[in-house]
């Protein structure tokens, strides 16, 4: 996997949230480097198995990020995820 796909969005992010201003709405989550990196990945439509090769670690690890990043978005599935970063600004795809 391209790291720095997943470095940009994470710059990307950090552009829209001081673009922001204090009255635009909720901040984005503090998401780690590495839940960005699975969040892209899920957005594009990656298998956890898929994911876990990418990222050279396993697919139960994989599954504990996208399961803790479901719960701290409050979304249940890849869908619903993808949706929500990208209709908050937090990912873009190009």
């Amino acid at each position: 996997m391209d790291t720095g796909l997943a470095c940009t969005c994470l710059d990307a992010r950090t552009e829209l949230d001081s673009e922001r201003g204090a009255d635009a709405g909720p901040a984005a989550p503090a998401f780690t480097p590495r839940e960005m990196q699975v969040l892209y990945l899920v957005a594009c439509g990656r298998s956890c198995k898929q994911m876990a090769a990418a990222l050279h670690i396993s697919m139960c690890t994989v599954d504990v990020y996208r399961r803790r990043l479901f719960a701290r978005l409050g979304v249940r599935n890849a869908v619903a995820l993808q949706r929500h970063a990208i209709l908050s600004g937090w990912l873009r795809l190009t």
